[in-house]
This record gives structure tokens, sequence and C-alpha cells, in this order.
């Protein structure tokens, strides 16, 4: 498999409303969003067939566990994007990311 190009990491944020509006809470104190990392490739293209395209696997490793962890098995080539909603918050993460054939051979890990 041909390695992935274009892997980013972006900071991101979905809006929040609605919230603790009923408790009678200090207002500063209740989440106005929900902060997320947006992890986005360069997918490989619908206009060519893709022979024996199996998934594409990506990993997180974080500073408390220093082990990388699957995160995601993405089954469609076209496929060029995932949310991570559970990183550790405060915590620096890494990421990689690589594509896998039908077969199980694995194409060489992006920079992280």
């Amino acid at each position: 498999m041909l390695p992935v190009t274009g892997f980013a990491v972006i900071e991101s944020a979905q809006a929040v409303s609605g919230i603790g509006q009923q408790c009678g809470l200090d207002p500063c104190c209740i989440p106005n969003s929900i902060n997320y990392h947006t992890l986005a490739w360069s997918a490989t293209s619908s206009s060519v067939p893709v022979s024996g395209f199996g998934y594409y696997e990506l990993q997180r490793m974080d500073t408390v566990d220093t082990d990388w962890q699957t995160i995601m098995k993405n089954t469609s080539p076209t496929g060029a994007s995932f949310r991570d909603y559970e990183a550790r918050v405060g915590i620096l993460s890494s990421y990689r990311i690589r594509a896998v054939n039908v077969y199980e051979f694995a194409g060489p890990w992006s920079s992280t």
C-alpha cells in the first residue's frame, strides 16, 4: 500500500447550548462547547479504481498511555477525515495513519 499523504490534525469545537439553564448554576461553570480533534488526510481518488484496498488505520498515543491504540478502521477508500472526541483533555496526543490492503499488508505509517 502507498503511504497516506496530507495527514493533519485540526483542533475543533462543537457548540453546546441549553445545558444547565434550569439548574441555578453560575453561568461561568456551564460549558458552551466540546473540544475535539479533526484528523484529515488525502483520500484515495474515487475516479481511479482502488485495487485491493482494505482500510485506513488511525492510531493515537498520549503522554499518559504511551502505547499506540487503534481508534479507527475506515473501509472507505474515499474517506478522508475522523473526529476524535475521546482524546484526553489537556494531554498532548500524537496520531498516525496508514492504509492496509485486503490481505492485511500494511503500508508505512504517516509522520505523527
